[in-house]
């Protein structure tokens, strides 16, 4: 038995991809995982389940599809693997206004990440590091073209993104778990 964190992309508050917390973490817990806890309504989930990384993905993502409506992709990290998440950043000092984790699918092709490392990203900064892009903003993220969709497009993965605040305390929440 081990813990993972679970980010769902594209969790919305209204409409096709609405996923109420409360109502999901009943659901985990009534379907192979236990000890499952949720953190803000983006879609952000804490559980504990005998299953590797790929199945608890493949399973909650058909759990929200069959419960809730949501074609949702999932991406599952036990939290040593999201601690050397946050660790591997490139950026000095992160917070939770101009700095961005987006969790990849799979690591690009080696065309595709060559030429993301020829974009000229200003005034972001944009890094690449194997299954996550490392981003800090000068502007606003709702500003910026540089956006999960564009990243998704670019290196032909699916992803996620989460600021330094939510991706902090999500390792915090899964320490206090694992003890």
């Amino acid at each position: 038995m081990g813990y993972y964190v679970v980010f769902l992309r594209a969790v919305t508050p209204t409409g096709k991809n609405k996923v109420p917390m409360a109502e999901l973490r009943k659901l985990l817990e009534q379907n192979k995982f236990s000890d499952v806890r949720t953190y803000i309504a983006s879609g952000n989930v804490i559980l504990k389940t005998s299953l590797g990384a790929r199945e608890v993905e493949k399973t909650v993502r058909a759990l929200i599809k069959k419960n809730f409506g949501g074609d949702l992709d999932t991406f599952a990290l036990t939290p040593d693997e999201l601690a050397l998440v946050l660790k591997g950043s490139p950026f000095k000092k992160p917070d939770g206004k101009t700095h961005y984790y987006t969790l990849l699918s799979d690591v690009p092709s080696a065309s595709a990440q060559k030429a993301f490392s020829e974009i000229d990203f200003s005034p972001d900064k944009i890094v690449l590091k194997k299954k996550v892009v490392y981003a800090e903003y000068r502007t606003l993220i709702s500003e910026s073209k540089f956006n999960n969709n564009y990243f998704e497009k670019k290196l032909s993965v699916r992803a996620t993104t989460r600021n330094f605040n939510t991706m902090s305390k999500l390792l915090e929440m899964a320490r206090e778990l694992v003890g």
